[in-house]
């Protein structure tokens, strides 16, 4: 999609959100796509759906930019681990 179109963003977030629809265990949010997974497995599993669905509607993962299989991600202004979701402690810092 070309840069400095007015909506680009919007009408992106839209087509993704479509795209990954019915996949319950994925948020995407704009260009990043948060895949969450009970285990190593499951994951594997998640994370093969997601590239052949990005795949049959022309998109493709950039594997320099993809975090895989980790215990805790950030993601946007929280970290998300198996035990829930927290706001990011250097974000609670800076209006402490």
């Amino acid at each position: 999609m070309p840069f400095g179109l007015r909506n680009a963003g919007q009408t992106f977030q839209r087509y993704i959100h479509q795209v990954l629809s019915n996949l319950d265990f994925c948020v995407p949010y704009f260009d990043d796509v948060l895949i969450a997974s009970n285990n190593s497995e499951e994951h594997k599993q998640h994370l093969k759906q997601v590239s052949e669905r990005l795949s049959q509607h022309g998109l493709k993962l950039n594997p320099l930019k993809c975090v895989i299989e980790k215990p805790a991600v950030k993601f946007l202004v929280c970290l998300i681990t198996s035990e829930g979701v927290k706001p990011l402690p250097e974000k609670v810092q800076a209006i402490s």
